[in-house]
């Protein structure tokens, strides 16, 4: 009798395993239903390829909709989705010899030294990356990826301001970097697009529309 009672007992259903049921099969159905709704709303292209390119850790929001993803999402993907990225544009231009700044030194030489001692209290494991205007131009010096100070110091120290204020192509460019980030982040992570300059941009150069598209339709901080 002892025995069919420790069996009669043993076979019961216990309350917490059908309400752990319950919870399970809900939360499926929830899983199931968001899907079915970002698929069918024409933004599901990019978790179904990664998904079927081995990434089945996609799991944005529903409702980001940056970045944009390219025909082939699962191209390149970070390792860390959880990254900060920092992409500075350091104007270089003819003013930027202006010796009104900081005492005896001109602003150009104060800015290298305000961007390097930022980059001393960089934070660990981000990326960093450079473009400048100056007398060479507009051109991309570092690409964005892990802060590698004596790379960063060289091209800062070789900066010779003259030239132009292409503001609107440099923030493009910038945002443009950040956004292939974003994609490789799956939109995970920071991005911060870090502008110093000290004056008008050139006739056709006015940021502003460009500045609109970063604060309306991304994440980036400016």
């Amino acid at each position: 009798m002892a025995r069919r009672r420790s069996r009669s007992r043993s076979s019961r259903k216990k309350p917490g395993n059908r309400r752990n049921r319950i919870i399970v099969i809900a939360i499926a159905i929830i899983a199931v239903m968001a899907w079915l709704n970002y698929h069918s709303s024409g933004n599901g292209d990019a978790p179904v390829a990664l998904l079927e390119a081995g990434h089945p850790t996609y799991a944005r929001s529903l409702d980001d909709a940056w970045p944009e993803f390219e025909s082939d999402p699962a191209g390149a993907v970070a390792a860390d989705f959880d990254t900060a990225n920092y992409y500075v544009v350091l104007d270089g231009s003819g003013s930027m010899e202006d010796q009104r700044c900081s005492g005896n030194v001109s602003k150009m030489e104060a800015a290298k030294e305000a961007l390097l001692t930022f980059a001393r209290q960089f934070p660990p494991g981000a990326n960093l990356g450079l473009a400048v205007f100056d007398g060479s131009g507009l051109s991309e010096r570092l690409p964005l990826g892990p802060l590698d100070f004596g790379s960063l110091t060289g091209e800062v120290r070789a900066i010779q301001a003259d030239g132009g204020t292409p503001l609107q192509n440099a923030l493009a460019l910038g945002y443009q970097a950040l956004t292939a980030q974003g994609r490789r982040q799956l939109g995970y992570g920071e991005y911060h697009l870090v502008v110093v300059t000290d004056g008008e941009a050139n006739e056709g150069q006015d940021p502003s529309p460009v500045v609109a598209q970063i604060l309306t339709r991304s994440p980036v901080v400016i």
